[in-house]
């Protein structure tokens, strides 16, 4: 689409929605994409006027996309002066991907986390569960973490969190509560739809119950329940 047309359409979207600052960041992003960043921040002013802190996320990925690494921290920095919990978020993301500055990225998206930033509290998760870089595993944070992005839906902590009480890492031993979490995401998670299946045909001993899991979780193509059925089928 040519920036003439996003524009008629970013019109048509002001009077629907009668937002002038929707109007102004619509304008701003679409002068962004075709790299006239002048015209483009004569627009994103308009909306900075207004209070609207969403340009500084606007321009700090735009700088990011490029590669521009000083432009991309500078616009962020911007933005958590104004106390914008998205741009904590992504300068956390901006050090983390550059190896610029760890422990600070690590503050940036616990400030977001307590904001309840949930692809902030996603990945603090996932930093703590594997550790990364200097940042040590930290059972403790990870629980409190996976609990934190568990209740916002997020399969993966679902599962890493059914992984701990099922073996009782950090946690007390309840295969209970692993059960339950995988079966919350067992539908749209192959590896959950699995690990659920081995627990009722080992643990549980309900064998119908964990086949009917793990023949689910073949048909998604998921190879280790399909290595597992070719092992059964040829006992």
């Amino acid at each position: 689409m040519t920036p003439h047309k996003r524009i008629k359409l970013s019109v048509r979207s002001f009077y629907l929605d009668d937002n002038i600052n929707d109007i102004y960041c619509e304008f701003g992003k679409t002068y962004l994409e075709n790299n006239n960043i002048d015209e483009a921040l004569k627009w994103f002013k308009n909306a900075l006027d207004n209070n609207d802190t969403n340009v500084y996320n606007y321009l700090g990925n735009y700088y990011k996309n490029i590669e521009d690494i000083k432009n991309s921290e500078r616009y962020f920095i911007f933005g958590i002066e104004k106390e914008d919990l998205k741009c904590f978020h992504n300068l956390a993301i901006l050090y983390l991907e550059n190896n610029i500055n760890i422990k600070k990225a690590i503050l940036y998206l616990k400030i977001a986390a307590n904001g309840k930033v949930n692809k902030s509290i996603n990945i603090l998760a996932r930093i703590y569960y594997f550790g990364y870089k200097q940042i040590k595993k930290d059972i403790n944070e990870a629980i409190y973490y996976l609990n934190l992005s568990s209740q916002n839906g997020d399969n993966e902590s679902k599962f890493n969190l059914a992984y701990l009480y099922f073996n009782g890492i950090g946690v007390l031993k309840n295969i209970d509560v692993a059960i339950g979490l995988l079966k919350e995401a067992s539908e749209s998670c192959e590896r959950c739809m699995y690990f659920l299946g081995i627990i009722y045909y080992y643990n549980i001993k309900n064998e119908p119950l964990g086949l009917k899991y793990i023949n689910k979780a073949a048909k998604w193509n998921y190879p280790k329940a399909t290595i597992f059925l070719k092992k059964i089928n040829s006992l």
